[in-house]
């Protein structure tokens, strides 16, 4: 089995690890295998409207296949960009485990739960569906694990909006328009 990093800040890469394993016979190997379609009810986000993020991970191969995976949405600009990592099992943030470390108890390490996705068989589908306003987002060059709302975290403007699962699957990009203002307001 091969280990993968994920695309993820980088205070994160030694700690978040991708891993897959196909269960086939007599070789176990890292093959991914899936393909992720992504949807949202909306192209322009505001905080009063849902921003409902849905689609599904396909098998599109023969045999088992168990992975785990640290699922994260990216927003997308030359301006910056963001992610947040989600639960797509439960429709919320992905859950981290925080540790301190050394003798004064001055630094804290976080590590994702990774959430578990089973195929049985080709054609097996995975579908989720999760409100990114109930997410938490953070920039994604950062020395923090995300902690805030969308509209909190993420500056207005038009992004392009990706999920990742590792670093061979991910989702085709979107274009999303993130806005602060309420409709009908100036």
């Amino acid at each position: 089995m091969r280990t993968l990093s994920l695309r993820l800040p980088l205070f994160l890469m030694p700690l978040l690890v991708f891993q897959a394993t196909i269960s086939s016979g007599q070789n176990s190997e890292f093959v991914p295998k899936t393909g992720i379609v992504l949807h949202v009810e909306r192209k322009n986000w505001t905080p009063l409207a849902p921003a409902v993020v849905s689609g599904n991970n396909r098998k599109l191969t023969d045999g088992t296949l168990d992975i785990a995976v640290v699922p994260a949405l990216y927003l997308q600009s030359e301006r910056g960009n963001y992610w947040s990592p989600v639960d797509l099992l439960k429709s919320v943030p992905l859950s981290a485990q925080k540790r301190t470390v050394g003798v004064s108890a001055d630094v804290v390490t976080v590590a994702a739960q990774p959430i578990r996705l089973h195929f049985s068989k080709k054609g097996d589908t995975i579908d989720f569906r999760v409100d990114a306003r109930n997410l938490l987002w953070a920039k994604e060059i950062s020395s923090v694990w995300p902690s805030q709302k969308l509209f909190a975290a993420v500056d207005p403007g038009s992004y392009q909006l990706q999920l990742v699962l590792s670093a061979d699957s991910a989702s085709q990009k979107l274009p999303i328009v993130v806005t602060r203002k309420q409709p009908g307001k100036q």
